[in-house]
């Protein structure tokens, strides 16, 4: 019987600790539940490929924009991320790959279970709740949703002043169709957004808004003039 417990536990090791962390936080309200799975990777309006299709476009769109613009950036590589502006818009385009991988993955198991339901003669089996990888991908649409709208608004209200010196192809991708996308993609998919969620876009802004000051305690200048309560607005 000891043997029997032994040879058990070995073959259910402790949960990860993301999935403890994610049982936690769902205990708190996050409503992990409320997605089920392949609802990150389907859609009430296309079929699964297409909106593949859609993520791929886009995936490829902001990575060649982000990629060019990270590599002609004349004061550095790393110096291009210290704007909000450029750090969201590459946050944006690791989301997209990141999405594209976990979407084409899943679209293919749909397919497999799809046939060895039809071949077994059974009905599909209940969607369990959305795994690990999902809601991943579910934070990281909800950090750069609100990073997005909230990015847009305040450029084009507050900061933009025609901007002669700014690329004209560039602008409109990085305070413009940053939102679009990831607003299409919003409308299109499955999403879902809890309103205790929202701290996971205040927790990205926060360490944004540190970053700034350690950037400016290290005698870099603050990276937007209106971080500075010294001065007026």
């Amino acid at each position: 019987h000891t043997h029997t417990s032994s040879h058990t536990s070995l073959r259910h090791p402790p949960t990860s600790f993301f999935v403890t962390l994610m049982s936690f936080l769902g205990g708190c309200g996050f409503q992990w539940s409320a997605m089920r799975r392949y609802d990150v990777h389907t859609s009430h309006f296309v079929a699964p490929a297409v909106l593949l299709g859609v993520r791929a476009v886009v995936c490829v769109w902001a990575c060649t924009v982000w990629l060019q613009r990270v590599f002609t950036n004349s004061r550095g590589v790393l110096h291009w991320f210290v704007a909000y502006t450029n750090l969201s818009f590459g946050v944006l385009s690791v989301f997209y790959v990141y999405l594209v991988i976990t979407s084409l993955v899943s679209w293919r198991r749909q397919r497999r279970e799809s046939v060895e339901a039809t071949n077994l003669l059974r009905p599909a089996e209940p969607s369990p709740v959305a795994p690990v990888a999902d809601r991943i991908a579910w934070v990281g649409f909800e950090v750069i949703f609100v990073a997005a709208f909230y990015l847009d608004i305040v450029y084009w209200s507050l900061l933009y002043k025609g901007d002669p010196g700014r690329s004209t192809w560039v602008n409109p991708h990085v305070h413009l169709l940053n939102f679009v996308w990831i607003l299409t993609d919003m409308i299109l998919g499955k999403w879902k957004m809890p309103w205790l969620h929202m701290l996971f876009p205040i927790v990205y802004t926060i360490c944004y808004l540190i970053f700034s000051i350690i950037w400016w305690a290290t005698g870099h200048g603050w990276t937007y003039a209106f971080l500075d309560v010294s001065k007026s607005v």
